[in-house]
């Protein structure tokens, strides 16, 4: 499902690649001289996180959609319950 990238020069293709299963032609270089925090580079790596309709970090909670379009009151009131657990501005249940 990942985008499909293709490198043209005079409209000949030179590369593809999806960066799903490798990164063609592409390669990771050094950090520029200078760059504070040049510690790791990128890394191939598999999924890191579960991607879903709402993604929550430690202070932050992002909906793909409008809570208003829940089906009911009792739906708005749970998901909110949960969000405001999350970020720790109620006890768990």
């Amino acid at each position: 499902m990942g985008t499909h990238r293709r490198s043209a020069v005079d409209g000949a293709t030179q590369s593809t690649t999806s960066f799903e299963d490798d990164t063609g032609v592409w390669s990771i270089g050094p950090s520029p001289e200078g760059t504070p925090n040049s510690g790791p580079q990128w890394v191939r790596t598999p999924q890191q996180f579960v991607e879903g309709a709402v993604v929550g970090t430690d202070d932050s909670v992002y909906a793909g959609f409008e809570p208003a379009t829940m089906t009911s009151a009792d739906e708005r009131a749970s998901f909110m319950h949960e969000v405001l657990q999350h970020l720790g501005l109620l006890e768990p249940d």
